[in-house]
């Protein structure tokens, strides 16, 4: 008579049935320690065993965004009611509400992104009359209020004179109220294609966008506000996909790298905010070629640090 015996992880294998002994083992108790990264941090971490099961960390809610869970370094799922033998790092994933975003964007205050239209014109015999008149449109956002007065930035593309003597300007904020508009003084400069409007306060009070300190990285998801075919916030999305210089065929030669991306945009849309997705100024757009397909869409933007950098030195001084 054969009398079996086997070992289990726990202990003694029950083998009544018969056959040959076999003999397993224990199965050796491991800790080893997990973490979970949010937004590129590392937020939590556990010490566990091999023999125990996780319960992750909670992904918080963010902004604009659906929760899709935990994912392993290959991007994939992570199934929490297995056990793991070793260390890992779990990354919280969310994917971009896109229809809340469109809807912030076209419905509420949020964007603080207004139309510019822009009359440049000569005077006729004794300063009466217009004459070379040229008008032009584009877009901007209001990025400060001090006083009476709500500022907006924009190109200096859009804010030029087109070689004529005098330009007057009109801007329509996001609520369809039209202003009068002035240039700050000594904020039109061609070598970062920024200029700064100001017009007075109505009786609307209008949002004041927020700006971000650092340039977005590539492959940041990316919103484009402007006035797509004069349709006021009109948005598109797309991503950063690197930084580089450009050149074009306007005056505007860049000495620093600009922002690429892949958020459409159309004619009337020079001076139009680049947000990131927590709706603050990460860029101005100044140009894009391409069509409205993503991967055919290719749009230029002054990244925010220039931005700053120019602010500094022109308007704030």
């Amino acid at each position: 008579m054969v009398f079996t015996i086997g070992i289990s992880s726990c202990g003694i294998v029950d083998n009544s049935s018969g056959g040959d002994i076999t003999v397993n083992p224990p199965l050796e108790i491991v800790t080893f320690r997990v973490y979970f990264v949010i937004d590129g941090k590392t937020t939590n971490y556990m010490d566990i065993t091999n023999m125990q099961i996780i319960t992750p960390t909670e992904l918080p809610s963010k902004k604009n965004f659906e929760e899709v869970g935990w994912v392993d370094e290959e991007g994939k799922l992570v199934d929490f009611k297995s056990t793991f033998s070793s260390s890992q790092t779990f990354y919280a994933k969310y994917k971009a509400d896109y229809s809340k975003i469109h809807n912030e964007l076209t419905y509420s205050s949020i964007s603080s992104n207004v139309k510019i239209n822009k009359t440049a014109y000569n005077t006729g015999f004794l300063g009466i009359g217009k004459k070379d008149v040229i008008s032009g449109q584009g877009s901007g956002i209001i990025f400060h209020d001090q006083h009476n007065n709500y500022y907006v930035l924009t190109n200096e593309y859009v804010t030029t004179k087109n070689n004529r003597s005098y330009v007057d300007f009109e801007i329509t904020d996001y609520k369809g109220h039209t202003y009068k508009a002035y240039l700050q003084s000594n904020s039109d400069q061609s070598q970062y294609d920024l200029s700064v409007l100001y017009f007075k306060k109505g009786s609307e009070k209008l949002h004041v966008i927020e700006r971000t300190s650092k340039n977005p990285p590539s492959g940041e998801e990316v919103i484009a506000v402007e006035q797509q075919k004069g349709q006021m916030n009109a948005s598109t999305i797309g991503e950063v996909t690197k930084y580089s210089s450009v050149t074009l065929t306007s005056d505007f030669k860049p000495s620093f790298d600009v922002i690429y991306h892949n958020a459409y945009i159309d004619n009337s849309s020079s001076g139009g905010a680049l947000l990131d997705f927590d709706f603050n100024l990460i860029g101005i757009n100044f140009g894009g070629w391409g069509d409205s397909t993503i991967n055919n869409a290719v749009t230029v933007s002054v990244p925010i640090e220039i931005v700053e950098q120019y602010l500094r030195n022109y308007v704030w001084n």
